[in-house]
């Protein structure tokens, strides 16, 4: 039995090693053959900046939403007898000016 566990673990490894060394092989020397031509890093890099752009796009979109909402609740609820929330809506007033500032 111990001579079976002892045989099946180096084929394990064996296997394991060989598809790691295999992908390694290959791998590496198409990463190095992709960063050799401009012309393709160029185009790879014009892809991922249009899609960085949108993201960023939507991610103002977001922030603008979410700016309107707490515009609209601020007007909503407007002021306060109470010192501590209205030095709330002063903050939130604060924090939403410096939003829009972006």
């Amino acid at each position: 039995l111990e001579s079976y566990c002892i045989a099946a673990s180096n084929a394990w490894g064996l296997l394991v090693l060989t598809v790691l060394m295999g992908f390694g092989l290959v791998g590496v020397p198409r990463h190095i053959w992709r960063l050799a031509c401009p012309k393709e890093q160029l185009q790879r890099l014009y892809i991922s900046a249009v899609t960085k752009d949108e993201l960023r796009l939507s991610r103002v979109f977001d922030l603008q939403d979410s700016m309107d909402k707490v515009r609209t609740e601020l007007a909503r609820c407007g002021a306060s007898d109470d010192p501590e929330t209205a030095q709330a809506y002063a903050y939130l007033s604060s924090t939403l000016g410096k939003c829009e500032a972006l």
